[in-house]
């Protein structure tokens, strides 16, 4: 059965990306969710992100569709840039329902995820890719 994810991108000023860092798995990626049957892929993301962060995204358009392989399945990735940055800074994860599965989410520089372990690792690779193009 193939799955279809959503991601979001959240760049800074700075070019700096917003990441998560996961609880179970310990390693840094894009923030991403399953796509449920009855929803859209804007829909998908609007929901989880307020469920996770308590914060609603303000979604400027569509910078990836990516497909790949992940543990023998195909998945499909739909990657959305959010412009409302701002709203990320100060996070008040007390009003989240699902704020418990991530924690150190904040803004990094590419320089600053060298170090970090990254999900997927050429990361900074699509990002520079996709953001040449917004």
């Amino acid at each position: 059965m193939h799955k279809i994810k959503v991601r979001w991108v959240i760049l800074d000023n700075n070019k700096k990306v917003f990441l998560v860092r996961e609880i179970k798995k310990h390693f840094y990626y894009l923030p991403w969710w399953t796509l449920e049957e009855w929803e859209s892929f804007k829909e998908c993301l609007k929901r989880e992100i307020q469920e996770e962060l308590w914060v609603i995204p303000i979604i400027w358009d569509i910078i990836s569709i990516r497909e790949f392989e992940n543990n023998w399945k195909f998945q499909l990735d739909v990657w959305f840039n959010i412009k409302n940055f701002n709203d990320y800074i100060n996070i008040d994860k007390s009003k989240a329902t699902h704020s418990h599965e991530y924690y150190n989410e904040w803004f990094y520089s590419f320089k600053e995820l060298e170090w970090k372990d990254l999900r997927p690792k050429n990361l900074e690779k699509l990002l520079n890719k996709k953001i040449s193009i917004l």
